[in-house]
């Protein structure tokens, strides 16, 4: 009878004393994955950054890294369009370097982009090769967007803060 009683703490102990000494493999870690995390709910009729940027946009100013506006060239346009489904055209046309634009002037560059926080990623096809820009949204309303284009990977150049405009939609 006395030996029953001491089988179920005996079982007990060496299920903790088992259990306390596996050790996880290499490259695992022991503890749980936290499960995913939905987003924060929003407010009704609350627009993310990624809603807000779909439509066209021109670009009015560019500053550089010292705060000095870059002067855009008589006649210069550019229009950067948005859409719902992740795709993005930039629409350019530089008087200034007409003759001598390997990409061709007025030209047109179309591809993707993904909006991740505050940052908006825009994946392109040129003639020369494939083009990634990352810019960070610095602010973003209803009719104007401020962006900033920091310096490459490999250093060149500067930041360029951008500022655009919305342009309305004809209906």
């Amino acid at each position: 009878m006395n030996a029953r009683r001491l089988v179920l703490p005996a079982v007990v102990a060496a299920v903790i004393v088992t259990g306390g000494c596996t050790k996880p493999k290499p490259g695992e870690d022991s503890r749980p994955e936290a499960p995913p995390q939905a987003p924060p709910p929003r407010a009704k009729g609350e627009k993310t950054k990624a809603d807000m940027l779909v439509g066209k946009w021109k670009r009015v100013s560019a500053i550089d890294e010292n705060g000095t506006p870059l002067p855009l060239a008589e006649g210069y346009k550019s229009t950067v369009e948005y859409t719902a489904d992740g795709k993005v055209t930039i629409w350019t046309d530089n008087p200034a370097t007409r003759p001598t634009d390997p990409d061709g002037n007025p030209h047109v560059m179309s591809r993707t982009y993904l909006v991740e926080g505050d940052r908006l990623i825009s994946t392109f096809e040129t003639p020369r090769k494939p083009l990634e820009i990352t810019k960070t949204i610095i602010s973003i309303t209803k009719d104007k967007l401020t962006t900033i284009v920091r310096p490459s990977e490999e250093g060149s150049g500067g930041h360029v803060i951008g500022e655009y405009e919305r342009i309305p939609q004809k209906l």
